[in-house]
């Protein structure tokens, strides 16, 4: 699952074969309940990109706001939830300060 991509960042994500099918909830216009929805995207993260299977997913009011278009700058359908665990599957070749900066805020939560 990607987390609050709008239909213009999931354009971005399929320039590369799209071989991969994304699983989520999605909102299809302003105001609407997540539905079930799925596309599809590369099999591999750009350069400069960093590939991360999600295992968790919290929606937060900043979320609700976006799929309520309330400052006016949602781009639908809208995927919510910027607030992930998961496991780095992938990195691009460019994407290490990326990946260290995850890896230095994971650090900081005790479990």
């Amino acid at each position: 699952t990607l987390v609050c991509y709008s239909h213009k960042q999931l354009v971005k994500l399929n320039r590369m074969e799209a071989t991969t099918e994304v699983s989520c909830w999605g909102a299809m216009e302003a105001g609407a309940s997540l539905v079930p929805f799925s596309y599809k995207m590369g099999s591999t993260p750009g350069s400069d990109e960093v590939d991360i299977k999600i295992t968790h997913c919290g929606v937060c009011h900043s979320d609700v706001h976006q799929i309520d278009d309330a400052w006016k700058l949602a781009s639908f359908p809208l995927v919510p939830g910027h607030e992930i665990i998961g496991n780095v599957v992938a990195v691009g070749a460019d994407a290490t300060h990326k990946l260290q900066l995850m890896l230095l805020s994971l650090r900081e939560v005790q479990f």
